[in-house]
């Protein structure tokens, strides 16, 4: 794939999986393992990270603001926002909007 076309791929987990809440899209997104950022991660940890991220926000919502990619690699610049109803990585709730 083009480096634009691997954009579309990595708006499209932000969008279906993170803002929607189609857990489904992230075995089409993603391979069962890949590397992030030097680590070797598996889609099924994906998974479990974006269903405990809508455990823990009411509603989150990601907006991507910039890409940048080369090749196969794509960094993206992203926004979230949703309140936090449950402890999320050792923060406990807040019932406030996250920005």
């Amino acid at each position: 794939m083009s480096a634009e076309e691997n954009k579309i791929v990595v708006r499209r987990f932000f969008d279906e999986a993170c803002n929607d809440g189609n857990y489904g899209v992230i075995g089409d997104v993603f391979a069962d393992e890949f590397n992030s950022n030097g680590k070797i991660c598996a889609s099924d940890t994906v998974r479990v990270c974006v269903k405990r991220i809508h455990e823990s926000f009411q509603k989150p919502k990601v907006r991507v603001d910039k890409q940048v990619a080369e090749e196969d690699w794509v960094s993206t610049m992203r926004t979230w926002k949703g309140v936090q109803v449950k402890e999320y990585n050792h923060h406990p709730a807040t019932n406030k909007m996250m920005k």
